[in-house]
């Protein structure tokens, strides 16, 4: 065989492997991105229903007290944060002689009202708010009284940055109001940068290392 055309041929594989490789390395991104995403809908969706069970738990004549409170905290929360005017609101329903809960979320601009599922509103992080605002409501409506610390796991992953700023503000609100410590972890520096402490954990081997933050 001529060695030239053998060189050229071999280029040619050299090329095809490559941009194989480099569509297998896209294809790999793009399926632990999408992992991510399934993962962040996964906890969305488990701290809506802990607020659907602790609802629908609640004695008859509790039942309705609670979801004015977490109907008024939730809705506080999301006019806080995106300084506009959009309401939180609870159906409660017997369906099959069962109690069910759904969650809204209504939003009035220019004079028009929209209402929502909150697991089909709009973006700006809505439902990462909504699952913080009915984490406090939770701990602080529950009987008897938990003194515990709030923990709360990137509670702003998916709001806009516009908005971090606002989400700090509400948090230290929060603590102070109710007199309760929040610990949180969290990525996003500028929400770090609003606790009395701050710590960073790397991984050094199979160790974390954990280094308060001036």
């Amino acid at each position: 065989m001529d060695i030239t055309l053998l060189k050229q041929e071999i280029n040619l594989a050299k090329e095809k492997f490559l941009q194989d490789k480099g569509k297998y390395e896209n294809l790999v991104s793009i399926k632990k991105s999408k992992e991510n995403e399934i993962e962040n809908l996964k906890k969305k969706r488990e701290n809506l229903d802990k607020a659907r069970i602790f609802l629908i738990k609640s004695a008859e004549y509790q039942r309705q007290q609670i979801k004015t409170e977490f109907e008024e905290m939730v809705s506080q929360a999301l006019q806080y944060i995106l300084e506009e005017e959009i309401y939180f609101e609870i159906d409660i329903h017997e369906t099959r002689g069962r109690a069910e809960a759904e969650f809204f979320i209504k939003s009035i601009r220019d004079g028009i009202t929209t209402r929502t599922g909150i697991e089909t509103s709009r973006g700006d992080g809505v439902a990462d708010i909504v699952g913080l605002a009915l984490s406090i409501a939770q701990i602080e409506c529950a009987n008897p009284k938990n003194k515990g610390p709030l923990v709360l796991d990137e509670p702003a992953k998916q709001v806009s940055a516009e908005h971090i700023e606002n989400i700090g503000k509400f948090l230290k609100e929060i603590s102070e109001a109710f007199d309760r410590q929040i610990i949180m972890i969290t990525h996003i520096h500028k929400l770090g940068d609003i606790a009395d402490a701050k710590f960073e954990v790397k991984l050094e081997g199979t160790e974390s290392k954990v280094t308060r933050i001036k």
